[in-house]
């Protein structure tokens, strides 16, 4: 795409794969950090079959409901972004393995991910006002945890993640 383009379209925010090119199943949506609007323009039909997700560094998301037009995403990245504070959406996808909230620092609950039953990765890194992972032991299939400089989450929480490795400071 033309980066240099004066053109008001979307179109240069957005990079999609249809499904089955280059082998992969999915469409990957990748914003840039000049993603108009609070909200991502995933409400379109044409993002049904979405499967990757990477909304790194767009500061202007600040919630995650627009994932409801995305029920097959399976990765989702909006890690660095300073204004996310809701991760609520993550209730309308079903399929989703494998989440990156890292450096989101006004995320305070990941309640929601207990309803995740697919997730298997979870970065918390530098999430630094999440208090409570005890709901992240519905997480059956969860095999990787980040929880580094995640300061508010007590040594002392004895919840029981077996098979799931988790980092902490």
């Amino acid at each position: 795409f033309d980066s240099d383009s004066d053109d008001s379209d979307d179109s240069d925010d957005i990079a999609i794969c249809p499904p089955g090119d280059k082998g992969s199943p999915f469409q990957v949506y990748s914003a840039s950090t000049h993603l108009r609007g609070n909200c991502l323009p995933l409400n379109e039909p044409r993002y049904g079959t979405l499967g990757i997700l990477n909304v790194t560094c767009c500061d202007k998301i600040c919630d995650l409901a627009s994932l409801q037009g995305c029920p097959v995403l399976t990765v989702c990245n909006v890690n660095t972004n300073e204004n996310l504070s809701d991760i609520g959406g993550v209730l309308y996808v079903p399929e989703l393995c494998r989440l990156d909230l890292s450096s989101c620092p006004k995320v305070k609950s990941v309640e929601p991910l207990a309803l995740c039953k697919r997730i298997r990765w979870i970065n918390l890194h530098n999430c630094r006002l999440v208090r409570d992972i005890s709901h992240l032991k519905d997480c059956v299939r969860l095999r990787y945890l980040n929880l580094r400089n995640c300061l508010l989450i007590g040594n002392g929480q004895t919840v029981d993640f077996a098979h799931t490795i988790i980092i902490r400071t």
